[in-house]
């Protein structure tokens, strides 16, 4: 029925719906009592009607449909239909009662006087039933029953009456002042933000309604409120009123996070009554300036309206006597962003008179612009000035005034004062970190070990149990890896390490399930196992004490850094042990192997660990399936580097028949894949099966005939063939040999590489002479590559030595060794 829309009048509409649902709550009493059925509004899940939150709009609409006077209600809806009408003059206390009930509804009031509110209560009823929609009712029955000491029943059929009568102000600031004595701000606030929207002239009500939405928590209410008090007062504006008001909402808006919208605020105050504006506006907006990053505004406001003269070119300030020190120091603040010394250094002067006990805060404030900006000799002698009061002599300004120090390279004076931190805040992490490192470059390792254990425990003393390391703080323990590492005290980092990366993981399930670890590659399997093996995993194991959630905690890029910096420490000290111990814990990390690059990476670097240990058996289970892989794939750099790899594997174990059986299966898979030809021809070379090679090799030639590599294999293995006690036809053999060995010659180029090479394949044919040549041009040949690893001089002048030897001519050979082989 149209008649439920009209229940209310048309500012119920839009935001107002809102406003119904969540304060529309009405007791099944009131329902009973008003001829609505309570059980339509009940929930399967609970019978009691009380406790159920009601739209009033939704039981006003009950009430038409019980009318049995329909065209009483018919009249009714036309009244409030032309009352809706924006351009209806009708009185807000206009009744809708009908004429013929107007009469009973005064009787009734003259009953209530007369105090017979039993019968008050029925003709209320009677009146409902025939005209639900009049707000008079309802107003009497909540003064009856606020009468009969019922305040709960009070304010519910007043709500009632006040939403059919919203323009009715006095009635919600009745019902405001009954939920403010019953303790329901909630239900206040919303009454009072009725009568703000239909009265926004109502200037104290508009204010207690913003106080009330501020302590009810909801800033966004009580922002619009105090915006509404702006708008009605923008004209006439009260010097007080206006100002507080401005205040009041840009603080508002600050606390919500839309600083930008307390500038605009503050901004159109400024402008609009520039009368009014105080130095505390100006230093509130100056503030918001600051925290927005706006220094060339704050520069502009303080220019504008407090007298500050800037040059032209920005390098000198004039600055009232008068202007007040928040402002100045908001001036100095703003001048440091902006880099401006000059300026800064006099407006820091005006200072040297201020007591530092009551300006204290600006200075700390001020030194951090200038600290920020690089103006460190500027905010040293600030902060010198408060460590000398008591009240600022606290770790954090002791702190900063460390950092200065630090950057002005003062490093003794730096140590100290970060000592002092160190002595007021001893849990401070990042001060005892760069104290530590100050002691390490004044050359203090021992202090800076100390500095970095906390409760006094020396790295040295640390056993295998992690007795002293338990409960540290993580980043403590990182700089404390570091430290050792720096000063070459390995057996206490890689203890460090492992307490940090790997907590206690027991060493045995790693050396017990080794290769079962190994074999479950992907993620889901490996962390079944792990769980399987050890109960606890999730709870113990599965996170390290680096990654423990802290504030001082590490990422988990910072423990992969780690965990790197640790295995290349251990290779390059050849510590091998080690590193396979590393890697294999690693193993059991998830925050390591759960992603896939860098479970990869471990694969990699086990690998290496188990070729270095000469483990031949573990890193061809490792290498295989990368060879697998790149079967089918064309030669490139990812490809030649698994092949490489392989056949360092082969030559570690040569009576390992695996790796034939392996690349022969492979190749019957990929008949001509020139990769798998070229590693099988390598490995039936450790076997000393030439003529597989061979085979294999000119397998491989017809795809890469332009290889040097190839061509020098392929000749390799002909000089073997020549070399061997039953061969026959020894000359053809050697004339293909040296064939390809030339064709590899002419494909590489000269360098000292081929020379060397030639030269070597010519000394195994005893063609001394030719083996001479070569090997003398390789000793005037620079190295392909920089570094003595790749330098073949030495190799060809001992060879050479040999040959020179061989033909009697000791001195030569001596000469030789003695220009090219002393160490």
């Amino acid at each position: 029925m149209a008649t439920a829309d009209y229940a209310l009048s048309d500012s119920d509409s839009g935001s107002d719906a809102e406003f119904d649902v969540e304060y529309g709550g009405i007791s099944e009493n009131t329902l009973k009592f008003i001829g609505v059925d309570p059980s339509k509004y009940a929930t399967p899940s609970t019978s009691n009607i009380a406790d159920q939150p009601h739209k009033v709009d939704e039981v006003i609409q009950m009430l038409v449909n019980n009318s049995k006077n329909q065209n009483l209600i018919d009249q009714g809806e036309e009244d409030v239909s032309l009352s809706s009408h924006p351009k209806s003059r009708r009185s807000r206390n206009r009744s809708r009662l009908p004429k013929e009930l107007q009469g009973l509804m005064g009787e009734a009031n003259l009953m209530f006087a007369r105090g017979e509110y039993e019968e008050v209560m029925v003709m209320c009823k009677e009146i409902i039933k025939s005209a639900p929609t009049a707000p008079e009712p309802y107003q009497t029955l909540s003064v009856l029953h606020e009468d009969m000491g019922d305040m709960d029943n009070a304010f519910q059929f007043g709500l009632v009456g006040a939403h059919l009568d919203v323009r009715n102000t006095e009635e919600w600031i009745r019902l405001a002042e009954m939920a403010m004595e019953a303790g329901n701000m909630k239900d206040c606030a919303n009454c009072y933000r009725q009568v703000a929207k239909h009265d926004r002239e109502n200037t104290q009500v508009l204010l207690h309604c913003s106080k009330l939405e501020v302590q009810l928590g909801d800033l966004k209410k009580a922002t619009e409120v105090l915006q509404w008090v702006l708008d009605s007062n923008a004209a006439n504006a009260d010097s007080n009123l206006y100002t507080s008001v401005t205040k009041e909402l840009a603080k508002l808006q600050r606390e919500r996070g839309k600083l930008d919208k307390g500038i605009k605020v503050l901004e159109k105050a400024i402008e609009l009554h520039p009368e009014f504006v105080t130095s505390e506006e100006i230093n509130m907006l100056g503030e918001f300036y600051i925290e927005e990053n706006k220094f060339s505004c704050v520069l502009e406001l303080l220019t504008s309206h407090c007298g500050v003269v800037l040059s032209k070119d920005s390098s000198s300030i004039k600055v009232p006597a008068e202007l007040a020190v928040d402002l100045r120091s908001k001036l100095a603040i703003s001048l440091a962003h902006k880099s401006l010394v000059e300026p800064v250094k006099t407006v820091l002067a005006s200072f040297q008179d201020e007591s530092v006990e009551e300006v204290g805060d600006l200075f700390i404030d001020m030194s951090e612009a200038l600290q920020l900006n690089g103006m460190y000799v500027l905010a040293t002698d600030l902060l010198e000035k408060l460590i000398q009061v008591d009240t600022y002599s606290q770790a954090a300004v002791w702190l900063k005034y460390s950092e200065c120090l630090s950057a002005l390279g003062r490093i003794e004076d730096a140590a100290k004062a970060y000592g002092r931190v160190v002595e007021m805040a001893p849990n401070h992490v990042s001060a005892r970190v760069q104290l530590s490192l100050l002691q390490q470059q004044l050359g203090l390792e021992q202090e800076a070990l100390h500095t970095l254990a906390e409760g006094g425990v020396p790295a040295s003393s640390v056993r295998n149990d992690w007795t002293g390391l338990e409960g540290k703080e993580p980043r403590l323990l990182l700089h404390t890896c570091l430290l050792l590492h720096s000063q070459s005290k390995l057996d206490e980092f890689f203890k460090y390490v492992q307490y940090l990366l790997f907590g206690q993981l027991p060493p045995h399930i790693i050396v017990e399930h080794e290769a079962a670890l190994m074999a479950c590659r992907p993620y889901k399997g490996r962390i079944t196992y792990l769980r399987r093996i050890l109960p606890d995993y999730d709870e113990v194991y599965k996170t390290p004490p680096a990654l423990v959630s802290g504030e001082n905690s590490l990422t988990e890029n910072e423990c992969w850094d780690l965990f790197n910096k640790a295995c290349e420490t251990a290779h390059q000290h050849k510590r091998y042990d080690t590193l396979f111990s590393i890697v294999k814990s690693g193993y059991c990390t998830h925050a390591f192997f759960s992603k896939k690059q860098w479970s990869d990476e471990l694969d990699f670097k086990c690998m290496c660990s188990h070729v270095l240990l000469q483990h031949g058996g573990a890193a061809f289970d490792l290498i295989r399936d990368s060879v697998m892989k790149i079967a089918d794939a064309g030669l490139g750099d990812r490809v030649n580097q698994v092949a490489n790899i392989f056949s360092m594997i082969t030559s570690i174990t040569p009576r390992d028949m695996r790796f034939a059986r392996f690349s022969e299966r492979q190749l019957r898979k990929y008949p001509n894949s020139a990769v798998l030809s070229i590693a099988h021809g390598c490995g039936s070379i450790i076997y000393t099966s030439y003529r597989a090679a061979i085979n294999q090799f000119m397998n491989a030639y017809r795809q890469l005939e332009d290889s040097p590599i190839l061509n020098l294999l392929i000749g390799v293995c002909f000089l073997h063939i020549v070399c061997m006690k039953f061969t026959s036809q020894r000359a053809t053999l050697a004339a293909q040999g040296v064939c390809f060995l030339n064709k590899y010659l002419k494909l590489r180029g000269e360098c000292q590489e081929s020379f060397y090479n030639i030269g070597r394949a010519m000394q195994q044919l005893s063609i001394n002479s030719a083996a001479v040549y070569y090997y003398k041009k390789c000793l005037e040949t620079q190295p392909c590559l920089d570094g003595d690893d790749f330098d073949l001089r030495k190799d060809a002048a001992f060879n050479l030595s040999l040959i020179y030897k061989a033909s009697g001519s000791e001195e030569l050979a001596s000469h030789i060794i003695q220009t090219h082989c002393v160490i």
